[in-house]
């Protein structure tokens, strides 16, 4: 009895540490968008967890909040080897002037950055900042600077994210017919248009991309590993065990 508790108790403990290691690579927000635009309508769809005939009620969320969904499959300007590819995918999230439409800006770019890195300031349209200020000081200036009606107040761009090396824009409109806005935009890496301004930048940032992605995989071997020595222990304990058993 205690021989088949101690192998139940090796099998259990196994199964949950590699499972411990399978469970964090599993694909979410924004790790679907970024790896579904470019693709063929069926593998985008496919990658986004949806189907055709569930477009027009397709939602998702977004740390925390709904967000409308807009794809497109349609040739983009003119370049009919773009027909049926993922040309965009648009996420529009609607919320109210002021402070609940800054702080959720704020919690919008916290996040990607944590998960993508630094992205790149690529308009600002508020009074008495530019491009060239910190995040904090452009945040402070949105906050107090509610901007004209329909004008994006502060864009930034991500660019080369995953095997595709797509690109996100994130904007806020604090003023749109009466609403503000976030809006997520993912594009394949053909549709870039990068500012003169970012070109500086351009490098490092890459660099930067390029080691966020040896990390990941790096942390996944290390957990990896690490939890085959775990069970490598768990399983020279359950031999001793049953040998102590037998030996009773």
């Amino acid at each position: 009895m205690k021989k088949q508790f101690a192998i139940m108790f090796c099998l259990l403990a196994m199964f949950t540490c590699l499972v411990g290691c399978s469970t964090g690579s599993k694909a979410s927000f924004p790790e679907t968008f970024i790896g579904s635009v470019g693709q063929e309508k069926a593998d985008a769809l496919k990658t986004l967890g949806t189907t055709e005939q569930a477009l027009s009620d397709y939602a998702v969320d977004v740390y925390g909040k709904t967000a409308d969904v807009q794809l497109s499959f349609d040739a983009y300007r003119g370049d009919e080897t773009s027909a049926g590819k993922l040309n965009y995918a648009e996420l529009t999230v609607p919320c109210t002037p002021n402070d609940d439409g800054f702080s959720y800006m704020r919690t919008c770019y916290d996040k990607l950055e944590k998960a993508l890195g630094g992205p790149f300031t690529t308009d600002v349209n508020m009074d008495g900042v530019s491009a060239e200020d910190d995040t904090d000081t452009l945040f402070a200036a949105l906050q107090k600077d509610a901007g004209g009606e329909n004008v994006c107040a502060l864009q930034y761009q991500w660019r080369g994210l995953g095997e595709n090396e797509s690109l996100l824009y994130l904007y806020y409109y604090p003023n749109e017919n009466g609403s503000a806005r976030v809006k997520l935009t993912f594009l394949p890496k053909e549709r870039a248009q990068i500012p003169e301004s970012s070109v500086k930048r351009r490098g490092s940032f890459e660099k930067l991309l390029r080691f966020l992605r040896f990390q990941k995989i790096y942390r996944f071997s290390i957990c990896f590993f690490s939890r085959i020595v775990v069970i490598y222990d768990i399983i020279i304990h359950a031999k001793r065990h049953m040998a102590a058993a037998n030996f009773l």
